[in-house]
Formats: C-alpha cells, sequence, structure tokens
C-alpha cells in the first residue's frame, strides 16, 4: 500500500496523504521501565503518534499518522502490516516499539479532509457531523461536532416554522464554529509534523515548560471549543 499508482495532491488541500495505522497492546507487556500517560502525543518530522491508556488502565491504543504517498481505500478495517508500521518508527523512543511489537492487527487507512460546504442542505435533506464537514483528527473533534449539530438542529427545527428556512438558518448558525475548528485540526497536524528540527525542539521545550510551570494555560485557548 505505500507504492502510490494514482499521484494524489499533497495535504493539506482537499484529499491527504497520511496513513493512520491503528492498534492496542495489553499494558503488562510494556516495559515497567517506560512511564506511561493517560494520554501522549510524540511528535517529529512528518509524523506523530498519539497513545491512550483503555480498558481502565490494562490497555494502551496506539494510532501513527505518517505522511506518506501509498494508495488506500476508506476503510476502518482495512489490515496493514506490522513490520511497515515498526519501519516507520524507527529510531524513536522505546515504548512506542514494544507497542508495536505486542500488538495484535493492525489497522491501516487514510486521512481525507474537504474544505468546508457552501451548503449542507438539498430540499427536506440536511448533512450533519463527517458527512457536512469532515475534519482531521487533530483536534479530536469529530465525533463532538456531530453532537453539537444534532442538538443545535433540534432547537431549530419547528412545526411553525418554514423548514426550509430553519434549516438555512441552522446552516449559518454552525458553519462558522466548524469551519474554525476543521482549519484548526489542519494547522495541527502541520504542527506535530514540523520537518525543521530547530523550530520544533524551540516550539515542544516551551511547551513542556509552559505546561508544567502553568499546567492550564495551554488548555486556556481551546475554551472556545
Amino acid at each position: 500500500m505505500d507504492s502510490a499508482q494514482n499521484k494524489l495532491s499533497p495535504w493539506p488541500i482537499k484529499s491527504s496523504l497520511n496513513k493512520k495505522p491503528a492498534n492496542t497492546a495489553p499494558i503488562d507487556k510494556i516495559n515497567k521501565k517506560h512511564s506511561q500517560h493517560n494520554s501522549c502525543i510524540w511528535v517529529g518530522a512528518n509524523k506523530h503518534a498519539v497513545t491512550t491508556t483503555i480498558n481502565s488502565g490494562k490497555t494502551i491504543n496506539f494510532v501513527g499518522v505518517v505522511k506518506k504517498e501509498f494508495e488506500t481505500k476508506e476503510s476502518w478495517t482495512a489490515l496493514g502490516s506490522k513490520d511497515k508500521l515498526l519501519e516507520d518508527f524507527d529510531g524513536w523512543d522505546p515504548q512506542i516499539k514494544e507497542i508495536i511489537e505486542n500488538s495484535g492487527a493492525i489497522f491501516q487507512g487514510g486521512l481525507f479532509e474537504r474544505e468546508p460546504l457552501k451548503s449542507w442542505t438539498k430540499g427536506r435533506a440536511v448533512l450533519l457531523g463527517d458527512a457536512a464537514h469532515p475534519m482531521l483528527p487533530s483536534m479530536a473533534q469529530g465525533a463532538s461536532q456531530s453532537l453539537e449539530d444534532s442538538v443545535i438542529l433540534a432547537k431549530f427545527l419547528n412545526p411553525e416554522r418554514d423548514l426550509q428556512l430553519s434549516l438555512t438558518s441552522f446552516f449559518e448558525f454552525r458553519i462558522k464554529r466548524v469551519s474554525k475548528i476543521q482549519k484548526r485540526s489542519r494547522k495541527n497536524l502541520e504542527f506535530f509534523h514540523l520537518t525543521n528540527i530547530v523550530r520544533r525542539f524551540f516550539f515542544f521545550c516551551i511547551l513542556n515548560f509552559i505546561s508544567r510551570i502553568h499546567p492550564t494555560v495551554l488548555h486556556r485557548g481551546q475554551d472556545w471549543i
């Protein structure tokens, strides 16, 4: 799957060339000398990984995102290669290698995004969630925004009000917010994948320092979400 037969446009425009392997590993098989975190983001040039402790602390979920050209199909169940995944993260923290080596099945797919749509409605039909505003997972907001859509749509629907007017008002109310989150998700992915080692070291050292001195400061920037 790593050799592209059909050349795709470089991200971050309409389709993004990122493969996203996902897998889980039993936490008791991971070397205890490595610190375990509820969630950790590992960043590097053109790739990053997210490890999350799940299943009451018994399992680590691993998601790796690697920028490269490859042929894929949209699927949640397409199997990937453990050897390829190890190759992608060769030289990274030993914990990453251990998680991958102790994982079961590796699932692989592509990350794709679309520019904000000009309309979500046609006649009596209305799109919600990823169908209306697909976004990269770099803000972890896809499901949350789908729920927001449902709640806000319910508030706009009124049997005493014209349906088309209600749907148009719903779209106008939501489009600015979800488009902003779409764009922020794209920016986050670019930030995670910085290729300049000096910029990467500078930015993440500052973030680490701030998070240790004032742990809540960085989160305040996300309060609008």
